[in-house]
């Protein structure tokens, strides 16, 4: 998986989204780093400190076609968002109040992933947790020994506990929107469990954009298409559709009153 960082177009910006140091931690976990050369001067970070870091520094062109993963600070121009290739994972800041013309232009990339997140365990201590709050206490859940005569042949989580962790995955995987004030869980149009998760297993969620539209002034809908993984497994946990709802700034007051 090859992370991309482009250089920020506004004049005004002197952040960039890759720096060397967070390279490394990134390359560390089995990433490969690429950066616009010139990218960070504006943060003081030159070429070479991105190549000490081991980041591969390329052109323009090539950092939107040779990537997997593209972070950005401010939101994609018009002209990036014609270089961002289909299944590519965007990473950045969005305004929607500020910028209706750039939320119509991201309606145009529905279908790409936006996220992964970062690997979650779920062990037998989680699981029985999990159990104590719900009062679920299903032996296939809370007794290993007596799960080995399932067809299971083992401890498995509970259905809902993976559903539980979409949030963490969310927050982990999908950048701020920016100018939102809180978020809230709209529901599920459709879910379903297509394969066990045994206690042990890791899991993360990868979040794809089906659709984003303001409903209202200040009021934001997403609906994504999450899928979990379960690490060395072909068949996923679950896959849902899942919708939430962003309240940008001043579209909700602290009372709760729009």
């Amino acid at each position: 998986m090859i992370i991309g960082c482009p250089k920020e177009l506004s004049k005004d910006e002197k952040r960039v989204a890759l720096t060397p140091l967070s390279a490394k931690e990134l390359i560390k976990l089995g990433f490969k780093c690429q950066i616009e050369t010139k990218a960070g001067l504006e943060s003081n970070y030159s070429d070479q400190d991105y190549k000490d870091a081991g980041v591969k520094v390329i052109s323009s062109k090539d950092i939107w076609s040779k990537s997997d993963i593209i972070v950005k600070v401010r939101a994609p121009s018009n002209p990036e968002l014609k270089l961002l290739k289909p299944k590519t994972t965007l990473i950045s800041f969005v305004w929607p109040a500020q910028n209706k013309k750039l939320l119509e232009d991201l309606k145009k990339k529905i279908g790409l992933e936006v996220g992964v997140s970062k690997w979650f365990t779920i062990d037998q201590e989680r699981i029985d947790k999990f159990a104590d709050v719900t009062e679920d206490w299903q032996y296939i859940h809370v007794d290993p020994v007596a799960a080995m005569n399932t067809p299971f042949n083992g401890a498995i989580a509970h259905g809902f506990l993976t559903v539980s962790l979409l949030s963490a995955m969310y927050y982990d995987a999908v950048p701020e929107l920016e100018g939102s004030e809180l978020g809230v869980n709209y529901g599920f149009d459709k879910i379903r469990f297509l394969s066990p998760v045994r206690a042990g297993s890791r899991v993360r969620g990868h979040f794809e954009l089906v659709d984003i539209r303001e409903v209202r002034d200040l009021e934001v809908s997403t609906n994504w298409r999450v899928e979990v993984e379960i690490e060395n497994f072909d068949k996923p946990a679950l896959v849902a559709q899942w919708i939430g709802r962003q309240y940008l700034s001043k579209g909700w007051s602290q009372n709760g009153q729009k």
